[in-house]
This record gives C-alpha cells, sequence and structure tokens, in this order.
C-alpha cells in the first residue's frame, strides 16, 4: 500500500523538476539567441533602433512560446493546457478596462495631490513598431511566468500555491526593484498576485496580457514613469515630487505606495469576484 507522505514528495520533486528544467531551458535559448551574431543583429534590418528592439522582444517569444509547446506536448503529453483565446471578447474587454484602472488610478491620485508633474511632450518615430515591441515583451513574461509554469504548479498543488511560486519568479525577474527599496518590491509582488488571480479568474492569458500591457505601454512609453528596456523613448517625460513613500522616489510610480494600495484594492475586487463565483 502507497504511503500518502512518499506520494506527495514525489508528486512534488517531479513537478520542481519540471519547472527548473523549463527555466533552465529557457536560459539556455536565450543565451543561444543572444550569442549568435547573425540573430543578435541580422543586418536587414537596417540602423532604426525601433526595428532592433522589436527583433529583440520577438526573439525571446518565440523562444518561450516554443518551450511551452514542447513542455505542453512532449513533457506532460497534452494533460495541461495554456488557454488563451477563450471568451476573447468578454476577457479582453475585462483586462482593458482592469488595466486602465490599474494604471490611471495611480496616476490620477498623484497627480491630483502635487505628487506628479506632466512633462512637456515629443514627437516618437515608429512609435506603432515601438508598441508592437512593448506588446511582445509582454507576451513573453505572461508565457513564461503564468503560462505552463503556472499551469504545471496549479496542477500538481493548487491555485494557492501556482500563484506563489509564480509571483515569486516575477518578482526576481524584476531585480532592479530590490535595489529602490521595499515599496517597489511589493509592488512589483502585489502584481504579481493581482495579475494572477485575473489568470485564475479568466482561466486564459488574455486579461493578464492586457492589464501588464495597459500598464507598460502607457507607463513606460507614453508617459515615460515606467521603466522599461533603456532603449524604450515615451511621449511625455513627468516628473514626481514629494516625500518618497508617495512619489516613489528614483523608481517614481512604481515605488509609490499609491500603487501598493490600488494594487491590494484589485487583488480584494478580484478575489471576491473568483470567491463569488465558487459559491454560486
Amino acid at each position: 500500500m502507497p504511503v500518502p507522505g512518499r506520494k506527495m514528495k514525489g508528486h512534488f520533486w517531479r513537478a520542481t523538476a519540471k519547472g527548473a528544467g523549463f527555466l533552465v531551458c529557457w536560459v539556455a535559448v536565450i543565451a543561444v539567441f543572444s550569442s549568435v551574431s547573425c540573430l543578435d543583429r541580422p543586418g536587414f534590418l537596417g540602423n532604426q533602433a525601433a526595428f532592433w528592439r522589436l527583433w529583440w522582444e520577438f526573439l525571446p517569444l518565440l523562444g518561450t512560446l516554443l518551450l511551452t509547446f514542447l513542455f505542453l506536448r512532449l513533457v506532460e503529453r497534452n494533460r495541461l493546457d495554456v488557454p488563451l483565446w477563450a471568451g476573447f471578447g468578454p476577457n479582453a474587454l475585462y483586462g482593458v478596462v482592469l488595466g486602465t484602472v490599474w494604471f490611471a488610478g495611480p496616476l490620477l491620485i498623484a497627480y491630483s495631490f502635487g505628487v506628479y508633474q506632466i512633462g512637456a511632450g515629443e514627437a516618437v518615430p515608429f512609435f506603432s513598431i515601438w508598441l508592437l515591441a512593448c506588446f511582445l515583451n509582454v507576451v513573453m513574461q505572461e508565457y513564461l511566468v503564468r503560462g505552463y509554469l503556472f499551469a504545471l504548479f496549479q496542477s500538481a498543488f493548487s491555485a494557492g500555491i501556482a500563484t506563489a511560486v509564480t509571483t515569486v519568479l516575477f518578482t526576481l525577474l524584476h531585480g532592479g526593484a530590490f535595489s529602490v527599496g521595499p515599496i517597489a518590491v511589493l509592488n512589483v509582488a502585489t502584481m504579481g498576485i493581482f495579475v494572477s488571480l485575473l489568470r485564475l479568474e479568466t482561466g486564459t492569458l488574455l486579461a493578464p496580457i492586457a492589464v501588464h500591457f495597459i500598464w507598460n505601454a502607457a507607463g513606460g512609453l507614453v508617459f515615460g514613469i515606467i521603466p522599461l528596456a533603456e532603449d524604450y523613448p515615451s511621449i511625455l517625460q513627468g516628473s514626481f515630487e514629494g516625500s518618497p513613500l508617495w512619489s516613489g522616489g528614483e523608481a517614481g510610480l512604481e515605488g509609490s505606495a499609491i500603487v501598493l494600495i490600488v494594487n491590494l484594492l484589485l487583488i480584494a475586487f478580484v478575489s471576491r469576484r473568483i470567491r463569488r463565483r465558487k459559491s454560486a
């Protein structure tokens, strides 16, 4: 007769090995893409920075999607799935609405209290290409963190474990927050929880991609207050003033306690919707 403790222990190590294997393969693929010159800087792209950035975001996405497909088919043998298109219209709209609230809420609060000042604007050549590059980066992050790995740990353990593991990974991937301060780290962590709860509520990656994209595109490309890769331009150049607790100091909006409060409210909102759906 099998011993339950041993069975759970073996289950734990199998899931951990699969997750670690996926991450090791991902790092290896990214390293290959970065080290092969004909892939890293192909001549057909010309000299436009926007097209370089689009290519540099496309390659990691391609590698992530390929690895996700291989692990789902060969390792999991189709026992797991990472849905994207289910309920496309409602989930896309839901993500856009929540993403707009998530970004505009803290920004309007900061502006109302004089913490944020709008700066001068300037035209950004090839803005649509930069926007597409930003979108590809978000899709890559969501598939990496809340794609196969989330499905793996949710299936092997529980939704809570999947949320915890992927939130830790998401926070570590944004390691720059640790050099800024504890509020910035908490903001990244609570963002990870919020977006993971969206993944649980909707059952797809669509809403997480939508909210994440609005945050990065509006904050980075439009207002210039969210740190993206250093070569990304922005239309506006705003500034934060006052107490670092509310202004975020050097981190700007992502280091502000205003964002932390809004993140916690959104977590409570989505959690309540999940509980109501379960009890219905």
